[in-house]
């Protein structure tokens, strides 16, 4: 037939240890709190003897104590607080914008090159005067080369189109 588990003689046994076991871990747990309410009522509530509360007639005396004292220092603060958030986004515009044009000057970056580096130092200004005024001669140079390159593509473009109109290389609807 069908028999209860907790009627077996080691379920005597099992009830008295679990009990035993109960009671251990609650007199260690009831240690361990004693202490920890000792260290906090010692420690962490503890009022020092030089602590002085202040009287009801005292409180009057104290300018922080009214009411109207702190909610004006309240808006001062919350309008500090408005003015550092607004600042603070105006920042932040000033840096997005500065970093969009930083980006739009690296186009230019290649063209700059020579002039890196070349920047005036207090010991030797005259020696740096004179790095810079080669490197500015010879970025001049080099736009100079540009341009003739340009004119010269630009001439011989015009000299073939004008080649193809007198040879007869136009069409009809192209136009001389």
């Amino acid at each position: 037939m069908f028999t209860a588990v907790w009627a077996t003689p080691c379920s005597h046994t099992r009830a008295q240890g679990i009990d035993l076991f109960q009671r251990r871990l609650q007199r260690k747990l009831d240690e361990k709190m004693q202490k920890l309410e000792d260290y906090a009522l010692n420690n962490i509530f503890h009022i020092p003897a030089d602590i002085v509360v202040p009287d009801s007639s005292e409180a009057s005396d104290n300018p922080h104590a009214q009411p109207e004292a702190l909610d004006a220092e309240m808006i001062a603060l919350a309008a500090r607080v408005e003015q550092a958030v607004a600042t603070r986004r105006a920042l932040a515009l000033q840096l997005r914008q500065a970093r969009a044009q930083m980006d739009a000057y690296q186009v230019y970056a290649p063209a700059l090159a020579p002039l890196v580096g070349i920047a005036p130092h207090a010991q030797d200004t005259h020696a740096a005067d004179i790095r810079m005024n080669g490197a500015l001669h010879k970025l001049e140079r080099n736009v100079q080369v540009l341009d003739q390159i340009r004119e010269k593509i630009l001439k011989r473009l015009a000299t073939s189109a004008l080649d193809n109109c007198a040879t007869g290389g136009c069409s009809s609807a192209e136009r001389c």
